[in-house]
Formats: C-alpha cells, structure tokens, sequence
C-alpha cells in the first residue's frame, strides 16, 4: 500500500493491488483500517477472504464464487 501511494505521485495509471485471505490473517478491527486506507488510495484492489461482507461499503464491489461460478449479487457471470 505504501508503495502505491508513492509509485501514484510520479505516474498517471493506477496500481492493482490484490490481497489473500485478509479475513484469515487480520481481525474485525484491523481489516476495517485497510479498507478504508485502500479507499483513500488511487488503486484497484481484489480481496479474496472469507469473512468481509460487513466490512464492505457502497464504494465496494462484491462477487462471490459458489461452486466455481462467479456470482455478482446472485446472478451468474
């Protein structure tokens, strides 16, 4: 995230960042401080976890993947 933040200074583009399991690694507390610190960063982020539907805000974007089918809001993609 910090090298986000710097590379973003200098250069136009956004960076992606991508994040494994953040509900296995950090509790409630902690992965609503990188929520919030991605949504003031000039990035796009995937978040694959398990656990951080009631972390997320309008300005999130959920899909959920059920049985190797890739669902936005309930409707296969």
């Amino acid at each position: 995230m910090a090298q986000a933040t710097i590379t973003a200074q200098p250069n136009p583009e956004k960076s992606i960042l991508l994040f494994d399991d953040l509900s296995s690694e950090l509790d409630q507390a902690h992965q609503e401080n990188v929520l919030k610190e991605l949504s003031d960063l000039p990035v796009q982020a995937f978040i694959s976890a398990t656990g951080l539907e009631s972390n997320l805000t309008k300005n999130h974007h959920l899909f959920h993947v059920e049985q190797g089918v890739i669902l936005d809001r309930g409707r296969q993609l």
